[in-house]
């Protein structure tokens, strides 16, 4: 099972999500800030990818779940 945490920030869903997929499955932390991957990075069993929830760099469908806590959205 594969978990996108879209706006990581300070990883409390991710952290959870981890705990839900075991360790067969995978959590990929994406946010738009240098500073918060760099804490996503050090946590173990997190991918971590830089980008925005708006341009999403993985192909449709490649997701079993979509998690959003907080994140700004451009514009608001």
């Amino acid at each position: 099972m594969t978990v996108l945490d879209v706006g990581y920030g300070t990883g409390v869903l991710g952290a959870h999500a981890g705990r839900l997929v075991g360790p067969t499955g995978r959590v990929i932390a994406l946010d738009a800030s240098h500073g918060m991957l760099g804490i996503a990075r050090g946590k173990r069993g997190l991918e971590a990818v830089q980008a925005v929830a708006e341009r999403l760099p993985f192909a449709d469908a490649s997701m079993d779940f979509v998690v959003m806590g907080y994140a700004p959205v451009d514009g608001c």
